[in-house]
């Protein structure tokens, strides 16, 4: 039972529950999954269903698609940061069919400061009752966008959007009404967003230890998407881009410090596809790795973690059967993870 077993177990599930020990010898005979490594379905903590990222540009995606891409990978449930207007993300639970959809409000950021053809921009003095509305129209989880990264350069070095207290009062309205909110930011901003209440940091490459302190001390967690970081800094330097990449390249070189330390303080830290594209968490998986993340903890956070944390079920007795089976061990390898044998969503075997 993965991400942290080493020993052999006998689980079955019965009637969609999954059970601690073999089943009983007096009933059906049961059977048998594929597969000799078990994991929590897996969680993609940030994406954009209605996105699509291929060649780097984000274009209108269909969202069933992309639902479908998430499924065939092993992807059990989904957090969607940010839908564009006129879009439907259908958030939902347990059904077969489909993985799990949380989030799915509009992104909330003044006139000006985001992607024009993805939002529509709210002024400070209405944004609390916008993403008030946005939990009214079904959203659990509310996207600010909290800095502004409307160009490359701005992405690594970025204005704040609102003020503290403006966002404050939103993270106020947000947890009024229910919900919780979810922080785009990549500069040195993070700390007032932290400090605003936000309940998860998107991205946040300068995060720092005494910032990851407060941040495990108060349940903040914190979606590094590690892979589109690198991906990025990746892509500058085939460009031969210098300025931007005296940019990027702090923000890399500070994520190879703070990953360590999240997974030491106990940071809530979960794996987020963002850009990589719909399907590709394995990539997040090794991105979160490569970064100095043990593959144990790597693992955890786009399953076990991002499950806990969302009150989603895991591999424990009584609960809903959510799982996913691998030949081999996918700590040694997470690109492993495209390729589960079984999958079991809402208690029915869907593969």
């Amino acid at each position: 039972m993965l991400p942290h077993g080493n020993e052999p177990e006998d689980w079955w599930v019965d009637g969609g529950t999954l059970r601690a020990g073999r089943p009983p010898s007096d009933g059906p005979t049961a059977e048998q999954l594929p597969g000799r490594f078990v994991l929590p379905g897996l969680v993609d903590a940030h994406t954009h269903l209605t996105l699509d990222f291929a060649d780097g540009a984000a274009t209108l995606d269909d969202v069933d698609r992309a639902l479908d891409a998430q499924l065939a990978a092993g992807v059990l449930a989904v957090r969607d940061v940010g839908a564009v207007p006129g879009t439907d993300v259908r958030r939902g639970r347990a059904r077969v069919a489909r993985p799990d959809v949380l989030g799915g409000s509009r992104f909330i950021a003044p006139p000006g400061t985001y992607f024009p053809a993805l939002y529509e921009g709210v002024e400070p003095e209405v944004a609390a009752a916008a993403a008030r509305a946005e939990v009214a129209h079904g959203a659990d989880w509310v996207k600010v966008i909290a800095d502004s990264p409307i160009t490359e350069a701005s992405f690594f070095d970025p204005p704040p959007t609102f003020t503290p207290e403006v966002l404050a009062a939103i993270v106020d309205a947000v947890h009024d009404a229910g919900g919780r909110v979810a922080a785009h930011v990549t500069g040195v901003f993070a700390r007032e967003a932290v400090l605003a209440g936000v309940d998860s940091i998107e991205h946040g490459s300068l995060v720092d230890g005494e910032l990851l302190s407060y941040m495990a001390e108060h349940g903040v967690a914190w979606t590094p998407t590690a892979g589109t970081v690198l991906g990025g800094v990746a892509q500058l330097e085939r460009a031969g881009i210098g300025p931007l990449l005296e940019l990027a390249r702090p923000h890399l070189d500070q994520l190879r410090e703070s990953i360590p330390i999240a997974e030491r303080l106990g940071v809530t830290v979960l794996a987020g596809t963002d850009m990589l594209g719909h399907g590709n968490l394995a990539s997040e998986v090794a991105a979160l790795h490569e970064l100095g993340m043990s593959g144990e903890a790597a693992l955890a956070a786009a399953s076990s973690t991002p499950r806990a944390y969302f009150g989603l079920p895991g591999l424990a007795d009584g609960q809903p059967a959510a799982l996913v089976t691998y030949e081999s061990d996918p700590r040694n390898d997470p690109e492993l993870l495209r390729t589960p044998v079984a999958i079991v969503h809402a208690g029915v075997r869907v593969r």
